[in-house]
This record gives structure tokens, sequence and C-alpha cells, in this order.
């Protein structure tokens, strides 16, 4: 059909020139730390209304398939290893949770420990986060990385023994009185 072709275009055209307006609308509000996104199936951001909605999606804890956690020898980990350098341990101020996970963990030489906050082990998010305005995935993230990478060990994942064995751990930290 005649003028097809300049039709496609014109359409192409209006749509790039939407797409760069929504980019440049996207990128004000970042200047002061606020993000608005479009709700979609493959966005991290939960969806906190429909949650709400649906505890049974987020509230059960994982069976943690994949993953092979030794809760005792974490338990001893920490009564040996940790303990004595309480007042020095500082951890790593980045925010690139995606890069540290995919670029530096694969090429770290054997024997190196690496501390993440924020994991939420044995559930996918913190408890609290339908109050959040914030939803780290770092939980997801590293949880994937490790799934059946026999390379990495977990020493110790403070939230799993804080459900799983609260009255050891509060034994081997007794300063430590962490909320339900």
């Amino acid at each position: 059909m005649p003028g097809e072709g300049r039709t496609r275009r014109l359409d192409r055209e209006a749509r790039n020139v939407a797409k760069a307006a929504w980019h440049r609308a996207f990128r004000a509000p970042e200047r002061v730390g606020v993000q608005v996104t479009p709700v979609h199936f493959s966005s991290g951001l939960p969806r906190v209304g429909e949650l709400a909605k649906r505890p049974e999606w987020w509230k059960a804890k994982s069976g943690l398939p994949g993953l092979s956690i030794d809760l005792e020898a974490q338990l001893d980990a920490l009564g040996s290893a940790c303990v004595p350098f309480q007042g020095e341990y500082r951890g790593l101020d980045l925010c690139e949770v995606n890069y540290l996970v995919l670029e530096v963990l694969p090429r770290l030489a054997e024997g190196v420990i690496v501390s993440f906050h924020d994991i939420c082990l044995p559930y996918d998010d913190a408890r609290n986060f339908l109050r959040s305005l914030v939803f780290p995935l770092e939980t997801t993230l590293v949880r994937a990385f490790l799934i059946n990478n026999a390379a990495f060990e977990v020493i110790a994942s403070l939230s799993l023994l804080h459900y799983e064995r609260r009255e050891a751990l509060a034994a081997i930290f007794p300063d430590c009185s962490p909320s339900r």
C-alpha cells in the first residue's frame, strides 16, 4: 500500500520521541532520590498492594532447595572465628550488589570471606517489607548465586540462625536481642 513505509517510519519516530521523553521524566525525580517505574512483570519491585492481599505468597519460609547449609557448623564458626573480631568488623559500603555478585564473586580467590547484609533467609523478603519503601533484592540474588554452587560456602547466615537457632545464637551473642 502506498505510503505504508512512511507511516511505519513516523510511528517508530513517535515511539522513539515518547520513549526519550519518558526517560527524561524518569531521570528528573531520580536526582532527589526517587524512582518512578511502571508496574511490569519483570520488575524487581513488588506490587505491595497485591502482596498485602496474598500473604501466602511471601510469608512462608523457604526450604532453600539447592543450598547446602549446616546451621550447627555456622554456630561453631561464629563462636570461634567471628566473635573475637566483632569490634573490627567493617562492611563494604557499596550499593552495586549485582556487580558484586555477578562480576566480583566469581573471580575471588579460594578462601576469601565475603559478608552481605540484608539477607533475609529463610525468607525471600524482610518481614516488614510491606511497610517499607525500599525493596532490596540482595537475598534473591545471593540465594540464586549460591544454589548448587559448591565453590562457595555459607559460613554464617545470621538471619537463618535467628529464625532457626535463636537460643544458640543468643548464647554466642548475649548482648544481642533481635526483634522477631
